[in-house]
């Protein structure tokens, strides 16, 4: 806010830069001369600016003090008004306590009397009250004490159920702790017994009872020479006239006891030296069907037979690319005609049929393929 005294510093100044010659170098009203303006015209504006702002606040304050003084008018009207009545008021009241002395006159004795035990039982109030007073005190205290108790307590509740929970959580740690640690001692014990018996066998360790990795001989139940034929054998088993021999490339020879069972030839032939036999696989009659396995055997036979049957289709075939001859054999109980059938992929190639008279035995030998048919000859019993 402007001053009175900015203002007056102002208006002053502005009376020396327009002094009424508008041509004078000094006046910035002038409009010739050298200097006037620019010397004098931002100091000019400033204090133009300052008046300006000086009027402008004295104006406001003006009014606002114009307004204050019509409200103070009105309010000291409405206090006159009030003082009047108040006035009126009090005559009216001068007359009514009169009447009312004199009434109160009679009533003061029968009031004496009443004041005395009123007093008194003010006296037992007061007394009363000051004691409920306390009391009133000491319980606020107490449930004050209370509420700090119970809000203690709910805390330590709260603290409690975190510890649990937390004492729960320990609890499972340390017993898959434990659990670990059970393992773990397991698990030592095992390391610490195949230890010992590694220990046990490097004590014995003998490398000349061991084949080199490349190179060397077996000395033991396995024996190796340089064997060429069945009366000096490069691998002997257990003996030295049983085991292998090697007499060129691709022949080898299998000897036992000093007889050769079989050899190779260099083209992958085998020929046998010694008879071979097989066991015989029995067939179950399973409601006059006998079912031949390949897996089982190539040797099966079906027993007597005192009905009709049937051998069914082979099960157990040889994979692709391969067969295998087997051979099945059935007798005619002692009353015969007991006629044999075959399964759909068992197909007759001899042409010949079985012997049905009682107490004969008959063959069905042929090969199976890997296909499941079973192409047969039938060897008829005589």
């Amino acid at each position: 806010m402007t001053t009175l005294a900015n203002m007056l510093a102002a208006a002053q100044r502005l009376l020396t830069y327009y002094n009424g010659d508008e041509k004078t170098a000094q006046n910035p009203g002038g409009l010739t001369g050298v200097g006037g303006m620019a010397d004098n015209w931002d100091p000019c504006i400033q204090d133009i600016g300052t008046v300006g702002t000086g009027v402008g606040d004295a104006l406001s304050a003006a009014s606002t003090s114009e307004g204050n003084a019509a409200a103070s008018a009105s309010a000291a009207a409405g206090s006159a008004t009030a003082a009047n009545a108040s006035k009126v008021a009090a005559a009216t009241s001068a007359g009514n306590a009169a009447g009312s002395a004199t009434a109160a006159a009679g009533s003061a004795s029968a009031a004496s009397g009443s004041a005395t035990a009123a007093n008194a039982s003010k006296l037992a109030a007061a007394t009363s009250e000051g004691n409920a007073a306390g009391s009133a005190t000491t319980a606020t205290q107490q449930a004050g004490i209370a509420t700090t108790k119970a809000g203690e307590a709910a805390g330590s509740a709260t603290a409690a159920a975190g510890s649990a929970s937390t004492a729960t959580t320990k609890a499972g740690e340390a017993a898959a702790s434990a659990s670990a640690a059970s393992t773990s001692a397991g698990n030592a014990v095992t390391s610490a017994s195949a230890a010992a018996a590694s220990a046990a066998a490097a004590q014995t360790f003998d490398p000349a009872t061991y084949l080199a990795k490349v190179g060397g001989t077996l000395t033991g139940w396995l024996q190796t020479f340089a064997g060429v034929d069945t009366g000096n054998l490069g691998l002997r088993i257990g003996e030295a006239t049983s085991g292998f021999y090697r007499s060129a490339a691709g022949v080898l020879g299998f000897v036992v006891s000093g007889v050769e069972v079989f050899r190779t030839a260099a083209n992958g032939v085998l020929h046998f030296y010694r008879g071979m036999t097989v066991s015989v696989v029995t067939l179950t009659n399973a409601g006059g069907v006998f079912t031949p396995d390949c897996a089982a055997g190539v040797e099966f036979d079906c027993g007597t037979i005192s009905a009709a049957a049937v051998i069914g289709n082979p099960t157990g075939v040889p994979g692709a690319g391969k067969a295998q001859q087997i051979s099945i054999k059935w007798t005619q109980d002692n009353t015969g005609g007991r006629v044999m059938s075959f399964g759909g992929n068992c197909v007759n190639v001899g042409g010949t049929s079985a012997n049905t008279g009682a107490g004969k035995t008959n063959f069905a030998v042929g090969k199976v393929y890997s296909d499941g048919k079973f192409y047969y000859s039938i060897v008829r019993g005589a």
